[in-house]
């Protein structure tokens, strides 16, 4: 069953199959009463036949609930036929016949009580159905909905009742008035129809429930076991008994109650001490995982740190270099050193910009562009003129998070075109404005640098070391390069992060 079930609700859905097995069971039945087939009516047995309104209306159930929508046509025509044809047959029972109602059709020569009339059970039982099915399906709220599902549960609470009074071999003498002429196929095919209406509409939470692979399901499973075979196998015993006069009723309800008492607690142990072991199993993984949890916290811990002091080191060391250069400056007379020394502490100062930015940051291999341009735009301009309020900038960078190769690549490519511009640009140092654009649009990213002086082919930029340096970084970056040199000179470049 639960195999079943699982196939039910995982791999495939049985409701055509189940609702054209119903259908097929009520033209069986429909064509016995025509062409006289007792065997079809009651399966060959001293049981109660089903009436040909009741398989009429199984027909009509099956065929609506197959392409069951809110306010569709056929199927809510099929279902008001249904709910009319059984509010009539209860009606018969309490107040007056209603001529024809029961043998429109056929002739009921086998009931020798209302013949031709379905039980009072059957009546009820097609009336909740069918309102329960309009409820489920209604979308006006979710309590209408809960009222629909509870409707079907009431169905199945009846269809239970006289499943199990035929497994008990209960006699129709011995049965509730109200469900004594109810036949066993009819029973079977409410049961159907009732299952299917409660899974198709369930919202996934019953098709969860019948699925093995949950906890809470297999719990289900071992529980609906024991309520299933122990109360039916105690009833048989106890009233196999009664009937040979070895127990007496009153002793065989306290031998009922007694065993299924002891029987529920032993299984409720069994459940629990299961329960238990899985509990204790999860607590130990649980606490590995916690375990195995604070050691990676610690490696990540170590791991910052490590980094926190190696881009710490680099930094300093890179200053100390700097600071060295520095000196030799400004001891040297030579006006081109001077000139060598202040463009490579430059370049230093743009790699020891990126250590120092990563030192103030939680992550240490990512930068973002915006603030780490924009302040070593800043630096440069500071470094290399003794005037740098000459120099406007016109700064339009737009943030992008970059690795810190990216990064390095970046910042030492932007301090050599801005190194260009100081240096060659504008003529006898009078400064002017630099325009610097950085944008990205998916993994595209492209920079802009450009400036409104004399253009490459009036400055000795053409041949510069500085260029051959711009053009080795955009390789390492493995993007693309256009320089323009119109009304002053800008340089295009194109990469993917």
């Amino acid at each position: 069953m639960q195999s079943f079930l699982g196939f039910y609700t995982e791999k495939t859905n049985l409701k055509p199959l189940v609702l054209f097995m119903v259908c097929l069971v009520g033209i069986a039945v429909l064509f016995g009463w025509i062409f006289d087939i007792r065997t079809w009516l009651n399966l060959g047995s001293a049981w109660p036949t089903m009436k040909f309104n009741t398989a009429l209306l199984f027909v009509l159930s099956s065929i609506a609930m197959f392409k069951y929508r809110a306010l569709s046509l056929l199927p809510t025509t099929f279902i008001s036929v249904v709910v009319v044809i059984a509010s009539l047959t209860l009606y018969q029972y309490y107040f007056a016949t209603i001529p024809y109602l029961d043998e429109f059709f056929v002739r009921d020569k086998y009931s020798s009580m209302h013949p031709g009339r379905m039980s009072q059970g059957t009546a009820l039982c097609f009336i909740l159905l069918s309102v329960g099915n309009i409820l489920l399906y209604s979308r006006k709220s979710n309590f209408i909905n809960r009222v629909g599902r509870s409707l079907i549960f009431l169905n199945l609470l009846i269809i239970f009742v006289v499943l199990i009074s035929y497994v008990l071999d209960v006699s129709g003498t011995k049965k509730s008035p109200f469900l004594d002429t109810m036949a066993i196929h009819t029973s079977l095919s409410f049961l159907c129809l009732s299952i299917v209406s409660l899974i198709d509409k369930s919202n996934g939470t019953l098709r969860r429930l019948l699925n093995h692979k949950y906890v809470g399901s297999k719990v289900f499973f071992r529980l609906l076991l024991i309520s299933l075979i122990a109360p039916i196998a105690l009833s048989l015993f106890i009233l196999r008994g009664i009937h040979l006069n070895v127990l007496s009723v009153e002793f065989g309800i306290t031998l009922f109650a007694t065993i299924f008492v002891t029987l529920a607690i032993l299984y409720t142990y069994s459940l629990a001490t299961g329960i238990n072991r899985s509990d204790i199993l999860r607590k130990k993984v649980e606490n590995k995982i916690k375990r195995a949890n604070q050691n990676l916290s610690t490696a990540l811990k170590d791991r910052e740190n490590l980094f926190r002091e190696l881009h710490h080191r680099i930094k300093n060391n890179l200053n100390t270099v700097s600071s060295m250069l520095y000196l030799k400056e400004v001891s040297s007379e030579d006006s081109s050193y001077k000139k060598l020394t202040a463009e490579t502490r430059s370049r230093i100062q743009s790699i020891a910009k990126t250590h120092d930015l990563l030192l103030q940051l939680e992550e240490y291999h990512e930068l973002f562009t915006a603030r780490y341009l924009t302040e070593l735009i800043g630096d440069i301009v500071n470094a290399l003129t003794p005037e740098p309020d000459l120099y406007h900038l016109n700064l339009k960078i737009e943030d992008k998070k970059l690795d810190i190769d990216s990064i390095l690549c970046l910042g030492m490519l932007v301090n050599e075109m801005i190194t260009n511009i100081v240096k060659h640009a504008y003529l006898d140092n009078k400064g002017g404005p630099i325009h610097v654009e950085f944008a990205a649009k998916r993994n595209i990213c492209e920079l802009i640098v450009a400036d409104e002086g004399v253009g490459m082919k009036s400055s000795p930029e053409a041949n510069s070391t500085g260029l051959l340096i711009i053009n080795r970084l955009v390789k390492q970056l493995n993007g693309s390069i256009q320089t323009h040199s119109n009304k002053g000179t800008s340089h295009v470049v194109e990469f993917k992060v």
